[in-house]
C-alpha cells in the first residue's frame, strides 16, 4: 500500500491486488472520502462520500461509462429515517421510515414516477399495505 499526505491536508492510499484491480482512496480536508476502483478490464467507479454538517450522509458514485448514482440518508428531528436514490437518467426512489408514539412503524417508498408504497406495522403487529399510483388509483391489504 502506498500512501501520501499532500499539501492541501489530502491523505492518498492506493493498494493493487493480485488480479490487477486497484483501489485509491482519499480524505480530504473536509472529511470527504474518495475511493476509486480501477479494473485490469478497464472498467471504474469512484465512490465520494461526504457527511453534512446537518448530519446528512451522501454517497455518490460514478461509473466509467457515465453513469451515476448518489444516496442520501438523512434522520429528521422526530426520528423519520428517509434514504433517497437518484440515478443519472433522472429517475429516483425514496424510502422514508417513521416510528410513532402509539408503536406503530410506517414505512413508504416512493418512485420518480409518482408510484408509491407503504406499509404499516401496528403495535399489535398487524400489517397494512397500501399501494398508490400516479393516476390517483390505490388499494390497500390488511
Amino acid at each position: 500500500m502506498l500512501k501520501g499526505t499532500h499539501g492541501d491536508e489530502r491523505i492518498e492510499k492506493t493498494m493493487r491486488l493480485s488480479d490487477g484491480t486497484s483501489l485509491t482512496m482519499k480524505t480530504l480536508a473536509d472529511g470527504t472520502t474518495e475511493t476509486t476502483t480501477r479494473h485490469s478490464d478497464g472498467a471504474s467507479w469512484t465512490d465520494t462520500t461526504k457527511t453534512h454538517a446537518d448530519g446528512t450522509r451522501e454517497k455518490t458514485t460514478r461509473y466509467s461509462d457515465g453513469t451515476s448514482r448518489t444516496h442520501t440518508t438523512k434522520t429528521h428531528a422526530d426520528g423519520t429515517r428517509e434514504k433517497t436514490t437518484r440515478y443519472s437518467d433522472g429517475t429516483s426512489r425514496t424510502h422514508t421510515t417513521k416510528t410513532h408514539a402509539d408503536g406503530m412503524t410506517e414505512t413508504t417508498i416512493r418512485l420518480s414516477d409518482g408510484n408509491s408504497w407503504t406499509i404499516k406495522i401496528l403495535a399489535d403487529g398487524t400489517t397494512e399495505k397500501t399501494t398508490r399510483w400516479s393516476d390517483g388509483y390505490s388499494f390497500t391489504n390488511t
